[in-house]
């Protein structure tokens, strides 16, 4: 849990009950509003590009230096994002060097640092969201959080310890190494900066509580998501329920508007059940809308009415903590309890 820095150690018996009590209450309704100035973690952020990109150092001295530094973060970049090979490669220093010199990755990181100059905004985010994190999930590893170029591989990165997050894939849509890549609009639209705090979260709550299942059903597939949606929105909670999902707002409006028909389409196929991917692929994966539905639609509906089943199932259960919901893999228990019924 985190710790209160108490202001003054002399507080008078009757404000100290009255802060138990106060406190108790919220516990026992539900999720107390979580003061991030009162929490402390150990919050490291790191520009780990600019320290690949520096070109005051030899790339031995940097090898050497990452290899003790970022360990098994900087062993998985090069191999599985960068793909230039592993640390102990006779030729992998030259690799390094080549992508690292390479006219066009230096142009791109040239960009990435004019966009990226100062992060301010986005490492506050960050801190706060994770201490949120903290205070839900305090046996879990608050990760060190560093930034990267990954040659338009990886938008998250993730480690048993670090959280990567590839900036070049958050340039914007109007940035034009996407147009000369083909990038679809829809792809596009979610590369951008205001999606990769977003982001960043998803990718370290998934790798922590999403694990690979032999449950192949939708509803367990959507409802996986949904606690996924569920746990951002409780780490970043000012933060736009459209932004969570990756939609726009006229995305997410179609949602809110259309979610009685969707929910009826999903029960009228018999689709909850189904375990056959090519039933249901439609309605979790990326594209320019949901097939079944209108051109208007957005994609990954599925995703959206797993995130409204979850939310119903926490409101209607609220002694549910966030942890329990998390390691919760009854997906049918949830949507049983959950008592969702889309009014619209």
């Amino acid at each position: 849990m985190y710790k209160i820095n108490w202001k003054n150690e002399c507080l008078n018996n009757w404000f100290l009950l009255f802060i138990l009590v106060s406190f108790l209450i919220t516990s026992c309704t539900g999720d107390p509003e979580i003061d991030t100035d009162q929490v402390n973690i150990d919050f490291r952020f790191n520009r780990f590009e600019q320290e690949l990109f520096d070109s005051g150092a030899s790339m031995n001295e940097k090898v050497t230096r990452f290899n003790t530094d970022y360990n098994t973060f900087f062993l998985r970049y090069c191999e599985n994002v960068l793909r230039v090979g592993s640390p102990n490669s006779p030729a992998f220093e030259g690799n390094l060097n080549g992508f690292v010199s390479d006219p066009e990755i230096q142009t791109i990181y040239g960009k990435v640092q004019e966009e990226y100059a100062n992060m301010d905004i986005e490492k506050v985010e960050l801190e706060k969201a994770l201490k949120r994190y903290h205070v839900y999930f305090p046996d879990n590893i608050v990760p060190w959080v560093v930034t990267l170029v990954s040659g338009f591989a990886y938008p998250v990165v993730v480690t048993d310890s670090i959280l990567g997050i590839g900036l070049d894939m958050y340039m914007g849509t109007d940035f034009s190494y996407y147009d000369m890549m083909r990038v679809p609009l829809f792809r596009k639209n979610r590369m951008d900066r205001k999606f990769l705090v977003k982001d960043a979260l998803k990718g370290w709550i998934q790798s922590e509580f999403i694990t690979e299942s032999s449950d192949k059903r939708f509803l367990h597939q959507i409802i996986n998501q949904g606690k996924v949606l569920y746990a951002i929105q409780k780490t970043l909670p000012d933060l736009p329920e459209e932004t969570i999902m990756g939609y726009s707002k006229k995305q997410w409006i179609w949602c809110e508007e259309h979610e009685k028909a969707m929910w009826g389409h999903f029960v009228n196929k018999k689709l909850f059940y189904s375990t056959q991917f090519s039933e249901y692929h439609k309605f979790i994966n990326e594209g320019p809308f949901t097939a079944a539905f209108d051109r208007e639609s957005p994609d990954q509906t599925g995703h959206y009415m797993g995130w409204k089943v979850v939310d119903a199932y926490m409101k209607n259960n609220p002694k549910v903590s966030l942890l329990e919901l998390m390691k919760n893999e009854d997906s049918k228990q949830i949507l049983a309890l959950s008592g969702y019924k889309p009014e619209k």
